[in-house]
């Protein structure tokens, strides 16, 4: 009997998060896409600065779907590190234009967006949705200043509760994980014992037949 291949679902769970991760680059770029189509249309994007911006936070998602058809175990190692950077670029892009426009409703948004979508998809550690979570609060509070529309109280509220969201989502979601972890520990654990006792078995019914022929050559 063949070994059981546990790491098929470990590698069907990476897989997820490449898919997840694709899909997230690619409606990165769309929207980026719209918003850009959106200030042409309606702002006429005098600014070449405007323009310069609109082009990085396009640049970044392209980078982000290039990186998911990247070398298997190279992303495997780095790829918290590459989505909190990515994310980050993303929202630090969206604030460079919130000060060049003096409008924070955009950010607002965005900032939202990536920390409800980090925390219900980035199969990544608490600490790191902790973290990330930390990102677009100080981006906004640091862009505020140099917009003309601000952030009212009600809204601050709604990033909090996002952030909140995220971080037990991401919590409940960790606990999920570590549980079905320590099943197929288990599973393997039990295979493996498993496995030694049918090879002892094994030997002992070669044992017992070799005595039975060597009686019958005797006798």
């Amino acid at each position: 009997m063949p070994p059981a291949n546990y790491f098929d679902d470990e590698d069907l769970e990476f897989n997820r998060l490449v898919l997840i991760a694709r899909t997230g680059a690619l409606l990165v770029v769309a929207s980026q896409l719209l918003y850009l189509g959106w200030d042409v249309s309606v702002c006429g994007l005098h600014s070449p600065q405007l323009m310069l911006c609109h082009g990085g936070n396009i640049l970044v998602g392209c980078i982000a779907l290039a990186l998911t058809f990247s070398n298997r175990p190279w992303l495997a190692r780095h790829w918290r590190l590459l989505a909190f950077s990515i994310c980050t670029a993303e929202i630090a892009g969206m604030a460079q234009i919130s000060v060049i426009t003096g409008e924070s409703e955009s950010l607002f948004v965005a900032g939202m967006l990536f920390i409800v979508a980090s925390g219900t998809t980035l199969p990544w550690e608490p600490k790191w949705q902790a973290a990330f979570n930390l990102v677009p609060l100080t981006v906004l509070a640091l862009s505020l200043p140099y917009t003309h529309d601000g952030v009212g109280g009600f809204q601050w509220v709604e990033i909090f509760c996002a952030i909140v969201f995220a971080q037990v989502t991401n919590l409940t979601l960790a606990g999920y994980r570590e549980a079905s972890l320590g099943r197929l520990l288990g599973l393997r654990a039990s295979e493996e014992r498993l496995r030694a006792e049918i090879a002892n078995r094994q030997r002992t019914a070669e044992m017992l037949a070799e005595s039975e022929a060597m009686l019958r050559t005797i006798f």
